[in-house]
């Protein structure tokens, strides 16, 4: 009922809701989530750090970049892991490879990769756009290996591709414990004026 008002408010949507023999209204909500955005004016000027790696990997290293073709069927470990977590029924790999290879092609799939480890160059996160419009684009998914997490890495990607998507400028981020290198494009679509988020 977010988009309430644009149908006639509240009371509308849900008599709408009650009169249809195929629409039902669950009493509890399956996932809830809060729509925000960003512009080249709300963007940080500093970097956040990466959190401190755990012992032993002190020298980790990340770079984040465009997705190329070879990633497609690397990224299917995490795309199912993300697919497991999110409400509804999982898509299938073939149909998820088809989203991959369509989004490399349009620029608009993107990976951090590991380095200076066991996994070294392994994709271990990735960030999937989507809704294109003239002014803007959305960050449909954003993953991370459970190995890599609590560092900051998502934070780090998501960073890299609104700057990327918004046209300004790169800003490394860096960390004692390592860093994250960023050689991203904007997507084929090119810059927008705002990249939509939506936060659980």
């Amino acid at each position: 009922l977010t988009h309430a008002k644009s149908f006639g408010g509240p009371r509308a949507v849900l008599s709408a809701l009650s009169a249809s023999p195929h629409l039902t209204l669950s009493p509890t909500p399956s996932h809830t989530a809060t729509a925000c955005s960003a512009t080249r004016a709300t963007l940080p000027t500093a970097p956040a750090p990466l959190r401190d790696a755990p012992a032993g990997e002190e020298g980790r290293h990340y770079l984040v970049e465009n997705a190329e073709a070879r990633d497609a069927l690397a990224l299917l470990p995490l795309a199912h892991a993300f697919a497991a977590h999110a409400p509804g029924p999982a898509p299938s790999s073939h149909a998820l490879l088809a989203v991959f290879r369509a989004a490399i092609t349009e620029g608009a799939l993107y990976v951090a990769r590991a380095a200076g480890g066991q996994d070294e160059a392994e994709v271990v996160a990735y960030l999937l756009l989507g809704r294109n419009t003239p002014r803007t684009v959305a960050i449909r998914n954003v993953f991370v290996a459970r190995a890599h997490r609590r560092r900051g890495l998502a934070q780090a990607v998501v960073c890299a591709v609104t700057r990327a998507c918004l046209g300004a400028t790169p800003v490394p981020v860096s960390a004692a414990a390592g860093g994250v290198r960023v050689e991203v494009r904007a997507p084929e679509w090119g810059t927008k004026d705002v990249v939509c988020l939506l936060v659980a």
